[in-house]
């Protein structure tokens, strides 16, 4: 999957206009997205949502585990 900082889009692109590369990510998710055991969880939100809306979304799906 791919996330980019530009419009180009491919089969693996889930976003486009990010804000961040992947040399912006600090050393520990790095090194985590390095190592196949790891498990990560990606929250998509809209740029409107406040962050009490983000929070409560991170709360619901956590009950969903």
């Amino acid at each position: 999957i791919v996330i980019r900082k530009s419009t180009y889009i491919d089969p693996r692109t889930i976003a486009t206009q990010s804000q961040k590369a992947a040399n912006d990510l600090p050393q520990h998710i790095k090194n985590h997205l390095k190592n196949p055991d790891t498990h990560m969880q990606l929250i998509i939100t809209h740029p409107n949502q406040t962050p009490q809306q983000v929070i409560q979304l991170i709360k619901n799906t956590n009950k969903l585990d």
